[in-house]
């Protein structure tokens, strides 16, 4: 015998009919769930275009919807709900409706899932999807993608042009495209799009045009995707002030590229592979001739430009060219190289500029061995090899540097041991001749006291004073003093040396020094030593902060100008013009 509890039993029999409608009434309307009705513009519909989903109710849903199952079918553009109240003859009505715009994935026939609106959800919904209106661009179409890649063979790691194409002769929004996206290579995209017209089949079509560049890293066969454009058309309106245009969203897409990508060829001989259009290479000097006084820098400027690669195919020059200068006679010091790569229409142009300071540490003639550059040229499909020549540099000695100099100016004196000759005349000779010769001798020796005394005179002259050699000093030289102070101010070596030189070039007149090394030889041991310390810092493999507070306290101190000419001879001036 079962037990039964009665919860009614205590309760009057009005009490208890009143208790069990409410309890059928609960429960009738827990297991009530509200209808979502899902519907479609059109139905079927075509693979590259858009249509309408709606799902709506005549009461609100448990919850707010959840489209996310919708997007392993559906790509979802646009999405808005809306909400309607009416009474009719006293009857309230209201309705709650979610609109979306969406696009198929696939063609065929699709399965909506269902939605769930919080505990509610609406049915699952069929729609038939058509394949789309075109497989390829046509030339009836209104709007087309057109692709094009060359070479269809490129060989690893060469460049191959890819170009799209959107050609289009209705009224258009807005539009997206989506890049080339290929495994195993690098894309660089070429510059802004281009806009221009063309005419297929009687009808003029705006075409808007981008290039890539892509570079295979890989040999075999390589497939680069479809891209996808999506697009809103215009369809009707926008004519009057308050007309509303109405626009259809439209997906294409181009045709898939096949690429055969050839492995680098069996002919090639290189040690780097360095598939180019053009190769360009440049070697340039600070001086000519290749000659500089032994520790002053010669420098050696090296330049490749290559079309149709990537940077990261160019050589290092750091490396090369550089095996004949011997250990030890010459330091080398190269700069940081210079690269450059230019995304233009044509494709990718690459550059890298190495600059090196070549200094001799001792006097003579240096070969530096040239070298060659194996590249294949992807326009002929051949071979070819970049090549610069064998250079020879001359490390000159200051020894002979300065005789040369004071061989140009010294007075040509005669010799002391030159065999003597008598200008007066033997006892058996002619008289009148002896006579004769007298008088030349003498006049020669009237000559010889006169210029004597000049340059005795010359010498011993009291040098002029301060005011005077202001005076005499030119506006040219005072901007330079003005122009060394502020190289130094600002710390920058590069310009220091620069106006040093041309400051001792006005100094110093018609044999200046043209290095630093030779003017710090000119100048006092302080000025001398700052001056070496400036040029260390130009050539020094490891460069850091200049500071030229140095220089400019012993350039005010310097006291005052070494002329040119006889090696030793010198004069002194008073002080230079202030600094400030």
């Amino acid at each position: 015998m079962k037990n039964r509890v009665d919860f009614t039993g205590g309760l009057p029999a009005a009490g208890r009919a009143l208790f069990l409608l409410l309890a059928l009434f609960v429960a009738d309307s827990g297991s009530a769930s509200t209808a979502i009705n899902v519907s479609t513009d059109r139905n079927p519909v075509r693979l590259d275009e858009s249509f309408t989903l709606t799902f709506s109710s005549l009461a609100a849903p448990d919850g707010e919807p959840d489209f996310l199952p919708l997007e392993e079918v559906f790509d979802i553009r646009n999405q808005s709900q809306s909400s309607n109240v009416s009474v009719i003859n006293g009857s309230y009505t209201r309705s709650v409706s979610w609109t979306l715009e969406v696009m198929a994935r696939k063609a065929g026939v699709l399965m909506l899932p269902a939605i769930a609106f919080g505990s509610d959800s609406s049915e699952p919904f069929r729609i038939k999807v058509l394949p789309a209106s075109a497989d390829g661009p046509g030339f009836d179409d209104d709007i087309a993608v057109e692709v094009q890649a060359e070479p269809r063979n490129p060989y690893v790691q060469a460049q191959i042009l890819y170009t799209i194409q959107f050609l289009r002769k209705v009224d258009i929004v807005q539009a997206s495209l989506s890049e080339p996206v290929v495994e195993d290579a690098v894309i660089v995209k070429l510059g802004d799009d281009r806009n221009f017209s063309v005419m297929r089949n009687g009808h003029r079509y705006v075409v808007t045009e981008r290039k890539f560049a892509i570079f295979p890293q890989k040999s075999g066969p390589v497939v680069i995707p479809p891209v996808e454009m999506k697009v809103d058309v215009v369809t009707s309106g926008g004519r009057g002030f308050f007309d509303r245009r109405t626009t259809r969203a439209r997906r294409i897409r181009s045709e898939a590229v096949a690429l055969d990508v050839r492995p680098v060829p069996p002919e090639f001989t290189g040690d780097y592979w360095l598939p180019a259009e053009q190769v360009f290479l440049e070697q340039q000097w600070s001086n000519q001739p290749l000659s500089v006084p032994v520790g002053e820098p010669l420098t050696r400027t090296l330049k490749i430009t290559v079309s149709g690669a990537l940077l990261s195919l160019l050589p290092d020059f750091g490396k090369l060219g550089v095996e004949g200068l011997g250990s030890g006679q010459i330091k080398r010091y190269p700069d940081q190289p210079v690269v450059n790569e230019q995304a233009g229409p044509s494709g990718i142009v690459s550059t890298r500029e190495q600059k090196t300071a070549l200094i001799p540490s001792i006097a003579g003639r240096y070969r530096l061995q040239g070298f060659e550059l194996p590249w294949w040229n992807t326009r002929t499909d051949r071979l070819e090899v970049a090549r610069l020549a064998d250079v020879e540099i001359e490390g000159l000695s200051l020894a002979a540097e300065e005789g040369g100099a004071r061989q140009a100016n010294e007075f040509m004196l005669p010799t002391q041991n030159a065999p003597k000759q008598s200008l007066i005349g033997r006892g058996d000779g002619n008289h009148e001749a002896g006579g004769y010769w007298v008088w030349v001798s003498g006049f020669l020796s009237l000559g010889w006291v006169a210029t004597l005394g000049y340059l005795f005179r010359k010498r011993f002259r009291p040098e002029p004073g301060d005011a005077e050699r202001k005076i005499r000093e030119t506006a040219t030289e005072r901007q330079l003093v003005r122009n060394v102070r502020k190289a130094c101010l600002d710390n920058n070596p590069v310009q220091a040396k620069d106006v040093l030189l041309m400051w001792a070039r006005e100094r110093w007149g018609g044999s200046p020094p043209v290095s630093l090394s030779a003017l710090a030889k000119q100048c006092n041991e302080e000025l001398g030593g700052e001056i070496r310390k400036l040029s260390r810092q130009l050539y020094s493999e490891h460069r850091k902060m200049w500071d030229g507070s140095g220089l400019l306290v012993a350039f005010k101190r310097f006291p005052g100008r070494v002329s040119s000419g006889l090696a030793g001879s010198s004069k002194s001036v008073s002080g230079l013009e202030p600094l400030y």
